[in-house]
């Protein structure tokens, strides 16, 4: 007995192919749709005979919004899901040399996908239930130079899928936007292109139909693409926040007159003046200390160093045996992260820095949102996705649990560090400035992942200030919390004088 028809539009993809058989294979029966049905036979019969599952193809062109309504309207039954995998990337130059061209890309990536999927929700909302799958991009969050156009036009879609969801919300109707980055198709056949990145169609399918039983909004495949694109939209954000683009709030006026050639004055920036140089390089020998664990940690625990020992813990926690590490301490005051070890690793001289030593040639990894992205990838358990502001991040936690919806993940690890951390009155004494207490839904989220004990243990490694007790200068062992803070080790030192 069939568990209800899928229908999948522009069924002729590498990805919608995938689609098709994930979902025959769970047992549902499928209508295909092609400008030329007759393309689909040998899809067809294939996905039938294997999967014992009804299957019909159906004509549908997606530069023909006129039949879309009637076509709609035919389909009975009505599908149980319906998936829309048209879209068309095109040639950037081609779309550039000819309008024609590009207007193609544009109704077949957008306008097509987004009124067929506006006829279907008109039925899907009076049977009151059913779910409506978009298949976007990544592509549409950002505007490239090689594929603007394509990506213009899955921003729009995006951007429809968003709208959509939200309009037929509380109408028993789902939409799910899903936007995969790099996939293994005949469309990227020959590009060069990082692995780690890369996603086979099979993987978008099983992502795609996990999405729809687990009722998910917005899913990015491979998940790592949600913590790229945050720290992209992030940078974009910071860019534009810094210039005044001739801002009328904005004045040319100031007290400072720059000089004529600058000069670095390295006792004029306060107590944090010596932590950063103009130049690059060491300035002293240092070789650093090797553990035991393939995780070699270099650190302290500031806010961004936070983020890294608590993203380890909760995977220590969760049972990822591979997340064990040697964490030493980078006192930064003290120019620690100058000496020749540290420099080898990050050449910025900032922290945190990881050494991966697992294989036989030691990998280094810099800049905490790189460290978060490497653990990620391989244990492929948390997703992120980062609010920079307070309100919006109050906004966005006053309807979920987390930020990134039901599910801890890695977007609470990087965010609380530096805003939880403030609402809780830890960082440069500005809580009561900001009013954060105002903040009722982030004070709620900060104090929750405040009382996990992985984040209370992420807390205190590196960690040079405050409490002996809560100062756990290295981590080798999971046992050091409990023999090696620094209140025991000044006790042992005080008893054997």
């Amino acid at each position: 007995m069939s568990k209800g028809t899928v229908l999948i539009l522009g069924a002729t993809s590498d990805i919608a192919r995938a689609v098709a058989h994930r979902f025959a294979a769970a047992g549902h029966d499928l209508i295909l749709t092609a400008r030329d049905p007759a393309v689909l036979e040998r899809d067809r019969a294939d996905l039938a005979l294997r999967h014992g599952v009804e299957v019909r193809a159906l004509a549908l062109d997606a530069l023909r919004p006129e039949s879309f309504g009637p076509f709609a309207a035919a389909l009975d039954p009505l599908p149980k899901v319906a998936i829309c995998a048209i879209g068309a990337m095109g040639e950037q130059h081609a779309s550039e040399q000819d309008p024609e061209t590009a207007a193609q890309v544009m109704r077949a990536t957008f306008e097509g996908p987004a009124l067929i999927l506006g006829a279907l929700a008109e039925r899907f909302a009076e049977r009151g239930s059913g779910t409506l799958v978009g298949i976007s991009s990544v592509a549409g969050e950002r505007g490239r130079a090689s594929n603007y156009v394509y990506g213009a036009a899955k921003a729009g879609l995006t951007a429809f899928l968003s709208g959509l969801r939200n309009r037929l919300a509380g109408r028993g109707v789902h939409v799910v936007s899903v936007l995969p980055g790099f996939v293994a198709t005949r469309m990227t056949e020959g590009m060069d292109l990082p692995p780690r990145l890369v996603a086979q169609p099979e993987e978008v399918a099983e992502a795609m139909f996990r999405a729809v039983v687990r009722r998910r909004d917005v899913i990015y495949v491979r998940p790592v693409w949600r913590l790229i694109m945050a720290a992209i939209r992030a940078a974009l954000a910071y860019g534009a926040r810094n210039a005044t683009h001739g801002d009328p709030r904005m004045t040319d006026e100031t007290e400072y007159t720059p000089p004529r050639i600058w000069t670095w004055e390295a006792e004029s920036g306060g107590a944090f003046a010596n932590i950063n140089r103009p130049v690059a390089g060491a300035t002293h020998e240092a070789v650093l200390p090797v553990g035991r664990h393939p995780l070699q940690l270099y650190s302290l625990a500031t806010p961004n160093g936070v983020k890294v020992t608590v993203m380890l813990e909760e995977l220590l926690a969760l049972g990822h045996t591979g997340a064990e590490y040697d964490a030493w301490l980078i006192n930064i005051r003290e120019g620690a992260q100058f000496g020749s070890g540290f420099v080898a690793i990050n050449p910025n001289s900032k922290i945190p820095a990881l050494v991966d030593r697992s294989e036989p040639e030691p990998l280094r990894v810099f800049e905490s949102g790189s460290i978060l992205l490497y653990l990620a990838e391989p244990i492929d358990r948390f997703t992120m996705e980062a609010k920079r502001q307070l309100d919006v991040l109050d906004r966005q936690l006053a309807e979920r649990e987390f930020v990134a919806g039901a599910d801890y993940g890695i977007a609470d690890m990087a965010i609380w560090s530096w805003y939880g951390q403030l609402c809780l009155g830890r960082l440069y004494e500005a809580a009561e400035f900001l009013d954060v207490q105002s903040y009722r839904n982030v004070q709620r989220w900060a104090q929750a992942i405040d009382a996990r004990p992985a984040v209370r243990r992420g807390r205190m490694v590196n960690r040079s200030f405050g409490e002996l007790e809560l100062q756990l200068h290295e981590r080798h062992d999971a046992s050091d919390f409990e023999t090696r803070t620094q209140d025991k080790l000044e006790a042992k030192g005080a008893a054997a004088q």
